[in-house]
């Protein structure tokens, strides 16, 4: 009987090393960090999609990503070009389409290659049924990265339509949580083969400032990822907001071809849009012919109230603005002119137009007045329900001349009196205050004693020779026998 010797254990096995050793092990200090050396960052697509790491590509139901990641496939497999004119790195792509069938894959590859007559590109291995990535799928990814080096292929890329269909079900763990643990484990993967994963996601319903909140789920699924790329409409068209560890925030203005079903980037959203909504606010204004409200502008542009009101500020700040504030929330084009209006007739008062009746008429006001002829004549004449009378005390009706019967009465009189003698030295003016009371009449003033409205309320207020006597009978217009 022999004795069997255990087997050895391995080097390398984590329990090998003691505890302080096991902290140091991967480590490395700051200076060898400064004197290392890393080959230079490849890129998928430059600038927008590295050539390593996990990328999530974010888009609402039928927006036309799948049409985008297709074609980023076929690009990078048959050395064509991709978003109007760049080229991909060109290698070994996994394409798992596990919401299409063969059929429409098929159409939709003769719909991106129309004028291709050659052999569809070898390099390109396509599946539409996987394994989630908890239940075998990581490792398929691995076993197609090894078949691939094997047969001198270049593996570079692997595209996942949708993350629904691998991701690992949510349970009862928190939301977080099992977003980002169904992202880590592939994301671990891209940087251990050195390829790009590029994950299919949604957006949510609900919209937002930020793009990046449009991401359907938790904040898990983007900080997992390494580059975060969002499809959607915005202002004035459809835009791509990329963000990244190692990509440079950018928005780009895209537009997709209805006849390749290929998507273009047209350039850097702010000025594309700024460009064309600039354009639909002039064009409307232009066909308007007059100011328009913000309301109008919106119904005649598209445009929602959070773009147009900082580009209209930004239109009127310009060195040279083609277009020009009316008043608050109105304007125009910067050629507009208002409509020529006379000007606004001031009211003359009724001395200053008597003056200049006067002097017109080299006429002096009192004989005028006196004679009832000319133009203030006539219209003194025009109001029978009082006679003006001359400024002479002797003019006055018999019943002003009769004694004072109490001491009250003679203090009117006495007041009355001293009325006429200031009023003789303005005859003009008084004039003009009988022309007020014509203009005047029959409208009673507050502090009127209800039986004295049918006299005329100018003569009481400018204090003019004819003054009710106590006993005038109520009710009796001045200048009439009672």
């Amino acid at each position: 009987m022999t004795n069997k010797k255990p087997d050895p254990q391995p080097i390398f096995d984590d329990d090998w090393f003691t505890e302080e050793e096991q902290w140091q092990r991967d480590s490395f200090t700051a200076a060898e960090l400064q004197t290392a050396t890393f080959p230079e960052l490849r890129w998928i697509v430059p600038n927008i999609i590295p050539a390593e790491g996990l990328a999530l590509l974010c888009s609402k139901p039928k927006f036309g990503k799948s049409w985008f990641a297709y074609d980023l496939c076929i690009a990078c497999t048959a050395n064509r070009f991709t978003l109007g004119e760049i080229k991909p790195l060109q290698g070994d792509v996994l394409y798992l389409a596990l919401e299409d069938s063969k059929r429409r894959l098929q159409r939709r590859m003769t719909k991106l290659l129309p004028s291709f007559t050659g052999i569809w590109p070898q390099r390109l291995r396509i599946k539409i049924q996987w394994r989630r990535l908890h239940e075998g799928g990581l490792d398929d990814i691995r076993a197609w990265h090894q078949s691939a080096k094997a047969e001198g292929g270049a593996p570079i890329m692997v595209v996942i339509d949708v993350l629904a269909k691998v991701r690992k079900p949510t349970g009862n763990k928190p939301a977080y949580e099992s977003d980002y643990e169904a992202m880590s484990g592939l994301h671990a993967l891209a940087l251990e083969l050195n390829i790009a994963a590029v994950v299919l996601h949604h957006t949510r319903k609900m919209a937002a400032d930020d793009l990046m909140e449009t991401v359907s789920g938790t904040f898990g699924q983007t900080g997992a990822a390494d580059t975060v790329i969002v499809l959607a409409s915005k202002g004035g068209g459809a835009v791509m907001d990329i963000r990244g560890r190692d990509v440079e925030s950018n928005e780009l203005a895209i537009a997709f071809g209805k006849e390749t079903c290929r998507w273009t980037i047209l350039g850097n959203a702010a000025e594309v849009h700024q460009t064309d909504q600039r354009k639909r606010v002039i064009a409307a204004l232009i066909e308007r012919g007059q100011p328009m409200s913000v309301a109008d502008l919106i119904a005649a542009t598209g445009m929602r109230r959070t773009a147009l009101d900082p580009l209209l500020s930004r239109m009127l700040s310009d060195p040279t603005p083609q277009i020009k504030r009316i008043k608050q929330g109105v304007y125009a084009h910067k050629d507009w002119t208002p409509p020529t209006q006379p000007p606004p007739t001031k009211r003359r008062s009724n001395l200053a137009h008597l003056a200049r009746l006067a002097r017109k008429q080299k006429i002096s006001a009192p004989k005028q007045a006196a004679d009832g002829k000319g133009e203030t004549g006539t219209i003194l004449q025009s109001c029978a329900s009082f006679t003006v009378l001359p400024s002479s005390t002797a003019a006055l009706p018999a019943t002003s001349a009769e004694p004072a019967k109490t001491a009250q009465d003679a203090k009117d009189r006495k007041i009355s009196a001293q009325v006429t003698e200031t009023s003789g030295s303005s005859d003009a003016h008084n004039l003009s205050a009988a022309l007020q009371d014509a203009q005047d009449f029959g409208k009673p003033s507050d502090d009127d004693d209800p039986a004295w409205l049918t006299a005329p309320t100018g003569l009481r207020s400018y204090g003019e020779a004819i003054a009710r006597p106590p006993d005038y009978p109520r009710g009796v217009t001045l200048g009439s026998s009672a």
